[in-house]
């Protein structure tokens, strides 16, 4: 699934309207901050009961600089929209923002993501070796946790695990799963969360719960100082997550953004 051309006219024009920002990388950094802040909204929570939400307040940052800027604002939610309606039409976890970010703004903006292929070759092989240690854990009810602590990006290899997983094994499979990634750039970690969490709500598929952090996982291994986690209280490893949940949001979709929520 790709994104379409609109996506990236509307990231052009409010890099030239917008009076906070001519740069791309941040209208892209803006666009990602309104996806993350939508998962927090209790009307997009209060939907998956069963589930925690944790998150730290360092990443969630309200759009104030668009508030005098209507015009923007509504393009920056129409943007957002495509970005969603594009998971929604999709396969279960695509990376739908990562390689299109890749594919039209890589070479402008100087930053390069492991490529959908290359990351579903990854996995594949990674399936193959371990197959039946899959297997036997999924037969035996137990947790499956897969990881991607050195630098997630957009979530490309996480996804591709998933995917894998996923046709492999069927959706029920996936509730035993738990997702862990870090990343130092708070984006990334944000873009992640995003794209996990709504892959899996939209495509009904049972994820069993996921964490991600924002630090340096070389430098700061045990300390972390920023994550988004939600998870399931019934699995084994829910007693390891600190989180902390909240009761209320800075910055709520608009109500373009509700109705795909």
């Amino acid at each position: 699934m790709t994104l379409s051309k609109d996506f990236y006219r509307n990231i052009e024009k409010i890099a030239s309207k917008a009076k906070h920002t001519s740069s791309k990388q941040q209208v892209f950094k803006d666009l990602i901050q309104m996806g993350f802040n939508s998962m927090l909204d209790p009307r997009v929570r209060v939907r998956m009961p069963a589930l925690h939400t944790g998150w730290d307040d360092a990443l969630r940052v309200e759009l104030n600089a668009y508030k005098p800027q209507p015009e923007a604002w509504k393009l920056l939610t129409e943007t957002c929209l495509i970005w969603f309606e594009a998971i929604k039409a999709g396969e279960p976890f695509e990376d739908i923002l990562g390689s299109s970010y890749d594919e039209h703004l890589g070479k402008e903006l100087g930053q390069f993501f492991t490529p959908s292929d290359v990351a579903s070759i990854l996995a594949e092989l990674n399936l193959a070796v371990s197959y039946d240690r899959y297997k036997s854990l999924f037969d035996a009810n137990e947790p499956v946790t897969i990881g991607d602590p050195c630098g997630c990006g957009t979530g490309s290899l996480l996804l591709a695990q998933l995917r894998a997983l996923h046709g492999r094994f069927g959706d029920q499979a996936l509730s035993q799963v738990f997702v862990a990634g870090q990343d130092l750039d708070s984006s990334m970690v944000q873009l992640a969360a995003t794209q996990l969490f709504y892959s899996a709500a939209w495509q009904g598929v049972p994820l069993g719960g996921m964490v991600f952090y924002w630090g340096n996982a070389l430098t700061e291994p045990e300390e972390r100082p920023g994550f988004w986690s939600l998870y399931g209280p019934e699995l084994p490893w829910s007693h390891r997550l600190i989180a902390r949940p909240q009761s209320t949001v800075v910055a709520s979709p608009s109500r373009e953004l509700e109705e795909v929520l």
